[in-house]
């Protein structure tokens, strides 16, 4: 089947996928980080005042709870190339050459352009069928034909969210780590014993 077939995307209905596809993306990833930032406001607030730590959001089995919601944005249209934002608007990623369904490594890579979002808006509008991210992978959008077969693919799904999950951690690894600085005090204003007292 040729993607010619296809009745073409208008730009308008492109960009509305792609803020559709944005705000649902960054709903779920803020619901994953949320129990993460809540550890981090409670730790940094329990903390001593004379400790000095690396910051607690980054670390820990929460942080890496909120990178899965990253993975998940990455591999939102793996399900027979169709996110939450397609489906509403009757849309598909398909196979550039064949017109047939994109397959979840395809989906997972086109978005991975997605960083550049805005290069890929202004892109988006010169050519609604084929942003940045389509042409590395081989895909194409189109509007949603319900006669092409479907097939989940269940494996593919799997080893993309892996796949995905390990690059997300792989780039939080080499990214420089901080430490929030020592707070500073006047010693001749520092009370011992209140202070003590404060912490139990």
């Amino acid at each position: 089947m040729s993607t010619n077939n296809y009745r073409p995307v208008s730009a308008g209905i492109r960009l509305a996928t792609m803020l559709l596809d944005h705000v649902s993306g960054s709903l779920i990833l803020f619901l994953f980080s949320v129990p993460a930032f809540i550890n981090s406001i409670v730790t940094a607030i329990s903390a001593s005042e004379d400790q000095k730590f690396t910051a607690p959001f980054f670390g820990g089995p929460l942080f890496y709870l909120s990178l899965f919601g990253f993975t998940l944005y990455f591999c939102k249209d793996c399900v027979n190339g169709r996110s939450i934002s397609k489906r509403i608007l009757k849309l598909q990623v398909v196979d550039n050459k064949t017109g047939r369904e994109a397959s979840p490594f395809q989906c997972f890579v086109r978005n991975l352009f997605c960083i550049f979002w805005f290069v890929e808006g202004f892109v988006a509008l010169a050519n609604p069928a084929r942003r940045i991210g389509d042409r590395v992978a081989g895909t194409r959008l189109v509007n949603y034909d319900p006669s092409l077969p479907r097939k989940t693919n269940i494996p593919g799904i799997v080893a993309s969210i892996i796949l995905s999950f390990g690059l997300t951690i792989l780039i939080v690894q080499v990214l420089p780590s901080f430490e929030l600085p020592k707070p500073e005090y006047s010693s001749t204003s520092y009370n011992e014993n209140a202070s003590r007292e404060l912490e139990q």
